[in-house]
């Protein structure tokens, strides 16, 4: 039998890997696409796979830019959830001070 916290440690974990995911597959398959449509062909030798090797390479050689890239959609999330959570503590203490 599962506890409620074993519940929200399981589905915070699975919510960090799919943002994860999407930083490392998804985002740079859609930067490709509107960088094609946008600004032109990609200059690589051969394209999507060339940009994407690119993308992987400077995240192994620790690349700063490449890292903050792939853990874009964590932040955006990070900071909407952050975000959430400062306007519910100070609706909460607005309701309590008018009571």
């Amino acid at each position: 039998m599962t506890t409620t916290a074993e519940n929200s440690l399981r589905s915070r974990i699975v919510a960090v890997v799919s943002h994860l995911l999407c930083g490392l597959a998804l985002l740079p398959v859609l930067v490709y696409a509107v960088g094609q449509a946008v600004v032109g062909p990609y200059q690589g030798t051969s394209g999507l796979a060339s940009f994407l090797g690119s993308i992987y390479r400077d995240l192994a050689s620790f690349e700063l830019g490449a890292w903050i890239f792939v853990a874009a959609p964590s932040m955006i999330v990070g900071v909407w959830y952050g975000a959430l959570k400062v306007q519910r503590h100070l609706l909460h203490n607005e309701s309590t001070d008018s009571s």
